[in-house]
């Protein structure tokens, strides 16, 4: 009987830790790099930093490229229609826009939001992660 009690308290602390069934990247400010950089692309993709920045009407949108399922890194790649997607190594197809073409969860990609800081005299684009659009 002790033991079962101490099961269940163990059991309703670990899930009002830790969420169940939402998967995210960690909270931060990820540096994407002077604003110049992106003036130029409608969409500029960073594999190190696991963000595609974006302009939208003069503005710059961060979105993520890890899968929301499991967090796994996606990679461009071309589809059989020649768009330029972004694939996870099970399959998972999503647009540059974020939307999920196919797989199994239909969740599309999370955007965050982008902060501007000056540094030295020159614009610097950072993306706060944690914090969606």
């Amino acid at each position: 009987m002790r033991y079962r009690s101490l099961i269940t308290i163990l059991i309703c602390l670990g899930c009002s830790v830790i969420p169940a069934c939402e998967n995210d990247r960690p909270p931060g400010y990820l540096r994407a790099g002077p604003v110049s950089q992106f003036a130029k692309s409608d969409y500029r993709y960073l594999p190190t930093l696991a963000i595609v920045i974006h302009q939208n009407n003069g503005n710059l949108r961060a979105m993520s490229t890890m899968n929301p399922t499991d967090l796994e890194p996606l990679r461009l790649t071309k589809d059989a229609k020649d768009r330029t997607v972004l694939v996870s190594s099970q399959g998972d197809t999503f647009s540059l826009t974020g939307e999920r073409l196919s797989g199994k969860d239909a969740r599309s990609l999370p955007y965050y939001r982008v902060r501007i800081n000056e540094e030295s005299g020159s614009k610097i684009v950072y993306v706060v992660v944690g914090e969606r659009e």
